[in-house]
């Protein structure tokens, strides 16, 4: 399973999906030849090889020779034979003899205390789309306010993002007490921690319940998966449902349902991007390295559309994050009653292949 999640959550950009204290970047994993060989699936160890060939983004920083210093374990794990052998991101094939296995799902649901679901259009193609979403609790070890929360790739570019971990020295250093994981505290007001850096929904603008969780409740090979977020948001309401996944025309289907408990609430839709925004009538139109990204909300037809600008710190103990851009959808539902609100997001991809 190991192996399996560390495949399934590299997007096709080679980043990870990197939810809660994850960093983005994949660094050296020599281990994938052990599972390799353990498991007789020389597709696993594809990464690596495609890696020590220089065919992947190499490591910089100080963190470069950390990483790089366990590549012999690759020799001793798999063998001198890794020379003749020929690689993409999913597949591997050698003159040694291994077999090539059946290709890696399109889709996958990793269970646990942080439970993800990943769907992708396609292996092997760095213009796939991805869709990554987690389940889990504020609560769990280096955890982030991320419940419900998604990176969403297409056409070569990473639209939804996740501004990722903050280094702690630079927080404990300030003095910030970065271990207060009650609901009040401190670390839920590090920005990229709590719930503003994240794709989520927010209720009354509050944070998310740190003794909540997200469990998946459904998960379909076809590509969708839903949540089950009411443990989250129960001081707003009584019922909340995520749903989210890949729809066979190419498109990508996001549908939040919940019901308002005693009080009316105001219900926030997070996006952050690092594209250029244009706002639209029914939704936000994004560009990107010459991409470009359509959201459309399809329900309720009385909605507001904000664009916040994130990338100046917002306390003087938090980091930068450069050209980064949330959007918001808020949506307002009297007491006791049913929400919902849905949106597709087209890719130009899906726009110029229509009619």
């Amino acid at each position: 399973a190991s192996a399996d999640y560390l495949t399934q959550v590299t997007a096709p950009s080679g980043r990870y999906f990197n939810y809660a204290d994850a960093r983005e970047f994949v660094p050296p994993r020599p281990v994938l030849h052990w599972f390799a060989q353990k498991r007789s699936q020389p597709q696993i160890a594809a990464p690596e090889l495609l890696r020590l060939a220089g065919k992947a983004a190499p490591i910089e920083g100080e963190l470069q020779g950390i990483y790089e210093r366990h590549d012999a374990l690759a020799f001793w794990w798999r063998g001198t034979d890794m020379a003749d052998c020929r690689a993409t991101p999913s597949k591997l094939v050698c003159a040694s003899g291994d077999r090539p296995s059946a290709p890696a799902p399109l889709a996958w649901l990793g269970h646990g205390e942080n439970p993800v679901a990943v769907f992708r259009s396609a292996w092997d193609d760095p213009r796939a789309t991805y869709l990554a979403i987690k389940g889990g609790s504020p609560a769990t070890s280096h955890a982030h306010m991320d419940a419900g929360s998604f990176i969403l790739e297409a056409d070569g570019v990473r639209w939804a993002d996740d501004p990722g971990m903050q280094d702690y020295h630079t927080l404990e250093s300030a003095g910030v007490n970065l271990w207060d994981g009650k609901q009040t505290g401190a670390r839920w007001d590090i920005f990229r921690l709590g719930p503003e850096a994240h794709n989520i929904l927010r209720f009354n603008s509050a944070p998310q319940l740190v003794a909540g969780a997200a469990t998946f409740t459904d998960f379909s090979p076809d590509a969708s998966a839903a949540l089950d977020l009411t443990p989250l948001y129960r001081d707003h309401a009584t019922s909340v449902r995520r749903k989210a996944g890949l729809l066979a025309d190419g498109r990508i289907a996001f549908e939040d349902n919940w019901t308002a408990g005693p009080a009316p609430v105001e219900v926030t839709w997070q996006f952050l991007t690092h594209a250029d925004i244009t706002v639209e009538p029914r939704g936000v139109l994004l560009r990107q390295a010459g991409e470009t990204l359509r959201i459309r909300v399809l329900s309720p037809e009385a909605i507001t559309i904000q664009i916040d600008d994130l990338s100046q710190p917002p306390r003087p103990s938090d980091a930068p994050s450069p050209g980064l851009r949330r959007i918001r959808i808020l949506v307002r539902t009297p007491a006791g009653q049913p929400g919902r609100i849905v949106i597709h997001a087209e890719t130009g991809s899906f726009t110029t292949a229509q009619p």
